[in-house]
């Protein structure tokens, strides 16, 4: 006998929708978090723009005191002017978005500028742009004279340039994508699939005590999405040195030094880490490794965000408090070192954040592992058949 093809569809429908908004987690990971993390994101970020009243960005100018009273430059209200207080050459980036120079060699100042980042460049082109007469700097400096300023120096050929703009801006990116998608297949079969296979009893019935358990599930599933990371890094590496014309028909050239490329391969390792300790953690509180597997949705709009708000920061005015949000901070320690802006009290911080971040989630993990009725609850697994039943 033939059923109604339609209202058997409507029936599973309604059955699947019924288990859907049963769970309040899945309403706060759907509905709830796209709604407060959002404008949380833009406020955050509106609130952190350095602007005039009339929301043009003004931009921070060193300038060299040896610049003598006829060859001074002038200053704008969209440029806050100020002594640097050391010889030229020294790391300004992470103070300044340009500076100005004595130029022995020409009769007027020299600028100075970092052409791989954008706001540097902008900085750049509103010091060049100025003509006619200028408005007095707020510094004591001496009294402005009409001068033009078309000379500058960039920091870096055309093709590093590129290339440490591309790197800044992707490398956060694949850094957080495949750090909470590569463990999250080991991590979710460790845990909530260890439920639905009914695995997960004989494990706890052994002598093994429970910590040493849930440790070596986070370093399986830890080791299994460092592994993952590096194949997909890897591949993305050949690619690229195969078929060079995927990265677009402009020419970059990368160059990472050697303490770049160890901070980013351990600030990769604990990411990794942290995201697989995470997904360890939640598999054993969700019902199925469907609903463990789900979790990337959550993680993968936290994670973006946290790149997001790294990206439209200025590393040189960025406030102190950026550098201890969780993910945040993580986020902008890839960027400044891809982009070779590396300040050490920044890293150093940022893994002490996340080790803490570590020892906290295993904490919890373990805590919630000493607990049987936590762990085995919903663990039977349950077939298509008996979801239909009461």
């Amino acid at each position: 006998m033939k059923t109604d093809s339609p209202g058997l569809t409507a029936a599973v429908a309604a059955k699947e929708l019924k288990d859907f908004f049963r769970d309040p987690r899945s309403l706060v990971l759907s509905f709830v978090l796209p709604l407060v993390l959002f404008p949380l994101l833009f406020w955050v970020l509106a609130e952190d723009t350095e602007s005039d009243d009339s929301g043009n960005q003004i931009y921070r100018i060193g300038v060299d005191p040896d610049i003598s009273s006829d060859s001074f430059v002038y200053g704008s209200d969209r440029i806050s002017l100020s002594l640097i207080d050391q010889e030229y050459p020294f790391e300004w980036r992470n103070q300044y978005d340009a500076l100005l120079i004595d130029d022995p060699q020409a009769d007027m100042p020299l600028i100075v500028y970092d052409n791989s980042n954008p706001r540097s460049i902008a900085a750049y082109s509103c010091l060049e742009s100025l003509n006619g007469p200028k408005i007095a700097s707020p510094v004591n400096l001496p009294a402005p004279v009409e001068r033009e300023i078309n000379r500058g120096r960039p920091l870096f050929e055309p093709e590093e340039a590129a290339g440490r703009v591309f790197l800044g801006t992707i490398l956060p990116f694949i850094f957080f994508v495949f750090a909470i998608t590569c463990p999250l297949p080991g991590a979710a079969d460790l845990s909530s699939g260890e439920k639905e296979r009914g695995s997960l009893e004989p494990l706890l019935s052994t002598a093994a005590p429970r910590h040493t358990i849930i440790m070596g599930k986070l370093l399986a599933a830890s080791i299994t999405g460092i592994g993952s990371v590096s194949a997909y890094l890897l591949g993305i590496y050949l690619s690229c040195r195969i078929t060079p014309e995927i990265l677009g028909e402009a020419a970059m050239v990368f160059s990472l030094s050697g303490p770049q490329l160890i901070i980013l391969v351990m600030l990769l390792i604990f990411l990794s880490c942290l995201f697989a300790a995470i997904e360890i953690f939640a598999g054993f509180i969700t019902r199925s490794v469907r609903e463990a597997q789900l979790l990337a949705m959550p993680l993968l709009t936290v994670g973006m965000g946290a790149v997001y708000i790294s990206q439209n920061l200025d590393l040189a005015g960025r406030a102190w408090f950026y550098i201890h949000i969780p993910l945040v901070n993580i986020a902008l320690a890839v960027r400044e070192t891809a982009l070779d802006r590396i300040l050490l009290s920044d890293i150093v911080t940022v893994f002490i954040w996340i080790i803490c971040y570590l020892a906290f989630i295993t904490f919890l993990a373990i805590r919630m592992f000493q607990k049987e009725s936590g762990i085995l609850k919903n663990s039977r697994p349950v077939s298509f058949l008996d979801s239909f039943k009461n």
